[in-house]
């Protein structure tokens, strides 16, 4: 496959795909695509999905160790504060509750995170990479540093929620 598509790239794409291929330089070459994983729902009853198993950013986010990290955060917020048995907060089932609230607060986040990867800085049509591909080569070229501004923005429209009950778990 791979040998297919880079057949007429130029430069050394063809040493590359021989020492791939027929050389034996390369007995292991291994390859996967890049995915993200963007799922209607992130938890079924008393089951829930976390980190890249709900919601794996593209890589080109670099917020796959921080969105997992925060919503761990997140699920254990809730989970305390819907079980605590001073609140009785989420009827008959709170872990189920909890589950359904720890989505509410955690999807807007990660909805942020997702489509900011997604348009111009991860195209997905062949005159998209051309032009994303020249953009870049021109700023590197010109050594145009300033793009980072815009590539690596952190302004996100949400706010992490802080849980009393995991305050309270600390002090014991």
């Amino acid at each position: 496959m791979w040998a297919d598509i880079f057949k007429d790239a130029g430069w050394e794409s063809p040493k590359f795909i021989n020492a791939m291929l027929d050389d034996g330089l390369v007995d292991d070459f291994y390859t996967h695509e890049v995915a993200e994983v963007r799922l209607d729902k992130w938890s079924s009853g008393r089951v829930a999905l976390l980190g890249d198993a709900a919601h794996c950013p593209s890589p080109a986010t670099g917020m796959g160790t921080s969105s997992s990290i925060v919503g761990a955060y997140v699920l254990a917020g809730e989970i305390t504060k819907y079980t605590n048995p001073k609140t009785r907060l989420g009827g008959d089932d709170p872990v189920a509750a909890a589950l359904d609230n720890y989505e509410k607060i955690l999807r807007p986040l990660i909805i942020q995170v997702q489509d900011h990867a997604s348009g111009f800085w991860v195209p997905s049509s062949p005159w998209g990479i051309v032009v994303f591909n020249s953009f870049i080569g021109i700023a590197a070229w010109l050594r145009l540093d300033v793009l980072g501004k815009y590539i690596l923005r952190e302004d996100v429209n949400w706010t992490l929620p802080e849980y009393d009950e995991l305050k309270e778990l600390k002090l014991r």
